[in-house]
């Protein structure tokens, strides 16, 4: 009797610790599934978000080019230095999209957080030059008033 006591206790403790098992990876892979989720987002807002600043440091350089006042000054190096950058950042995408396929998100969580300092200067950057570029009117130096368009009041 003892023996089948003993028996008992031992498969008791085998279940319990193998539903145990069974419960904590299901747990550690909801977790991983969950930030391999929120990485692979935070992957597509970056590459908007790159998107667009390329756009605003083309911008940037087409209104600069046309400023012959301008070229060759600190102007034109910091977005010489904020294009570079970003041409960095474009070129890690590619390589954080497939570390995330390939799972390993540490290594893709480094990488995807080092992009975003990166666009985080290229950003101040492009607001550092925003203001010094404006359009002037060449003949009296003024600054040119875009229409506006009235807004109904209701």
């Amino acid at each position: 009797m003892t023996d089948y006591l003993l028996i008992a206790v031992v498969l008791s403790f085998v279940v319990v610790s193998v539903v145990g098992g069974v419960i904590s990876i299901s747990f550690w892979s909801k977790h991983k599934q969950r930030r391999l989720a929120r990485l692979k987002d935070s992957h597509m807002r970056l590459r908007t978000v790159v998107a667009e600043l390329l756009e605003r440091v083309n911008d940037l350089d087409e209104q600069l080019k046309y400023r012959s006042d301008m070229k060759g000054g600190p102007e034109d190096d910091k977005l010489k230095v904020a294009a570079k950058d970003l041409v960095t950042v474009t070129e890690c995408l590619p390589t954080i999209q497939e570390l995330l396929a390939d799972k390993r998100l540490n290594d893709g969580a480094d990488m995807l957080s080092g992009c975003c300092r990166v666009v985080e200067k290229v950003t101040r950057l492009l607001d550092q030059i925003q203001p010094a570029i404006q359009i002037t009117d060449s003949t009296s130096g003024s600054t040119l008033k875009l229409p506006m368009k009235e807004k109904k009041i209701k």
